[in-house]
């Protein structure tokens, strides 16, 4: 989500120490020794992880000196890092209110709470009373243009919405597990997805990814069904499958072992993408994808061209911290029906954020994507952005409010005739956990209209159906 890299970036910074205080070292604006005396107890308690001592430790110094602008400061980050925004923005403001220009950088984490917590007017407000400050971290100053340019776009997207409505797809394929990553043959009547199943409890509770398909019989999806020739007790994601749905592309992880999922499943570091082919109504065993699209890097999140030409998806490079620099790239089969070397999007897709959960629509024309690097609602949104007539790719547009929201958005997939999208969200009113739901695609969303052909091909002289 998208609060882990948010306050990653908090943390790293801060973290009690205060280096930006224009006081002597040991001096604070408090002058009240009980307060200064809780202030630092609670400081060694944070750095120690004893959180809860050190909040009430801190709230002791506030009891004491109301006024404590480091105290207030303090409290504010370790709520940040609770995830109880609310209460941090109260200390942040109260921190403001009592001496504005002693941590200037109070208004940018101040903005970005706001941001956080969809308040995107005053988000602005505080984010451009920081960019006034003279003498500021270019990096954090970075962050902070970075930030408005979200603030700005959500108050702006939130006071135009586009015409939206969530369809729950129903109990054929929602339960109370989650269910996300959808995907669809182009003739709308194959519906794949990951289901997260768990098992046991407590300490004890474990998840297993598998894929489950549906199909539709009189507009209705049926009861999903496992795939056993693919799913293994390993974990198995984010399934694409062609436009004539012949063939599964997925992601698949190195497991403590050093397999994937099973022995017969071969890779070249972190996750990997594997393809099946169905072959008399049957998935066959799947294989790696090869080496021009798979390296020790993270390969996740597979879309294959209605052409059967290019793959999409995502890349990033797998470090201590966890996956650095996702991008999108594509892999295009060459004339010998392998994979060429895959390459990375343009600057005009990729930015030096997060994207993720790309798509490209059976007209090949159209791509969509989540990304936190393009302006948006705050964390991962979901864009869209047209091929142009030299065949690179337009400026991304956003999908706007209340598609997009301040929590993150992806997994989005488009039916053939650009009418119905499909996305995971986990809201009330649905089956449990992660639901996929269907929405009318706005106009100025839509794809390229297309159409499409379904046949038989047969001997000429036989007259049997080939392959």
């Amino acid at each position: 989500m998208k609060y882990s890299i948010l306050f990653l970036f908090f943390f790293s910074l801060y973290k009690f120490s205060y280096a930006q205080s224009p006081l002597p070292p040991g001096t604070y604006t408090s002058t009240n020794k009980k307060a200064v005396k809780f202030f630092e107890e609670g400081k060694k308690n944070y750095e120690v992880r004893k959180d809860e001592d050190a909040e009430k430790l801190l709230n002791k110094a506030l009891q004491e000196d109301p006024n404590f602008v480091e105290a207030h400061s303090a409290l504010a980050y370790l709520l940040m890092e609770k995830r109880r925004t609310k209460e941090a923005i109260a200390h942040f403001q109260k921190a403001i209110d009592i001496n504005p220009k002693f941590f200037p950088r109070n208004f940018f984490d101040l903005g970005l709470a706001q941001l956080l917590s969809a308040d995107y007017d005053n988000a602005v407000k505080n984010l451009e009373s920081f960019l006034k400050f003279e003498r500021i971290n270019p990096n954090t100053k970075d962050q902070a243009e970075q930030y408005l340019k979200n603030a700005k776009f959500g108050s702006n997207a939130i006071k135009n919405p586009q015409p939206f409505k969530l369809v729950n797809v129903g109990e054929g394929i929602n339960t109370s597990e989650y269910e996300y990553f959808p995907a669809l043959t182009a003739d709308g009547k194959t519906f794949m997805f990951t289901r997260n199943i768990r098992m046991g409890s407590g300490t004890k509770m474990a998840q297993q990814e598998d894929f489950y398909i549906s199909k539709k019989v009189n507009d209705v999806w049926q009861t999903a069904s496992p795939i056993p020739s693919v799913n293994t007790a390993g974990n198995e994601g984010a399934p694409t499958l062609s436009a004539d749905g012949q063939f599964m592309f997925f992601a698949s992880c190195m497991e403590m072992s050093g397999d994937y999922g099973s022995p017969e499943r071969k890779g070249y570091g972190s996750c990997d993408i594997f393809y099946s082919q169905k072959q008399n109504g049957k998935w066959s065993v799947p294989v790696n994808a090869g080496q021009q699209v798979n390296t020790r890097n993270w390969e996740t999140q597979p879309s294959f061209s209605s052409d059967g030409k290019t793959l999409y998806f995502i890349r990033g490079s797998v470090t201590r911290e966890g996956i650095k620099n996702p991008d999108i790239y594509s892999a295009t089969v060459g004339e010998d029906g392998k994979f060429g070397e895959a390459v990375r999007l343009s600057d005009v897709i990729n930015t030096p954020f997060k994207e993720e959960s790309v798509f490209i629509h059976p007209d090949n024309q159209t791509l969509y994507f989540s990304s936190e690097g393009h302006p948006g609602m705050g964390g991962l949104d979901i864009f869209m952005s047209k091929r142009q007539a030299d065949g690179s790719w337009g400026k991304p547009a956003n999908l706007g409010y209340p598609i997009n929201t301040v929590t993150d958005e992806n997994s989005l997939v488009v039916d053939a005739n650009g009418k119905l999208a499909y996305l995971a969200s986990e809201r009330e009113g649905g089956f449990g956990g992660l639901d996929i739901y269907q929405f009318e695609l706005p106009e100025n969303m839509k794809p390229e209209k297309i159409t499409y052909v379904k046949g038989l091909t047969y001997n000429a002289k036989t007259r049997t159906p080939l392959s």
